[in-house]
């Protein structure tokens, strides 16, 4: 996770940002807590949002919607597209 943060942009100096980061492995109720941390970081990227608020506000927006795991987040993301397509 650390290394995916220094290398796609979300600053090499935060390091207290990279600590909080990884207080979500510890302290969420994820199941596969670097996984999800990764693909939240990835979304954070594909959206060229690469601060330390927007990954929490995605995590926490899983965390709320019962989102624990890649699976079922990627499945939750597939059914949102599928609707949208069929309006």
């Amino acid at each position: 996770m650390i290394e995916f943060w220094d290398n796609n942009g979300f600053g090499f100096s935060k390091v207290n940002a990279k600590q909080q980061l990884v207080s979500w492995i510890d302290d969420s109720s994820f199941l596969q807590p670097k996984e999800v941390i990764l693909k939240a970081m990835n979304i954070a990227c594909a959206n060229n949002k690469r601060r330390l608020s927007y990954v929490v506000r995605i995590l926490k927006n899983w965390v709320n919607d019962s989102l624990l795991t890649v699976e079922e987040i990627d499945s939750f993301y597939d059914s949102q597209n599928s609707a949208q397509k069929h309006m």
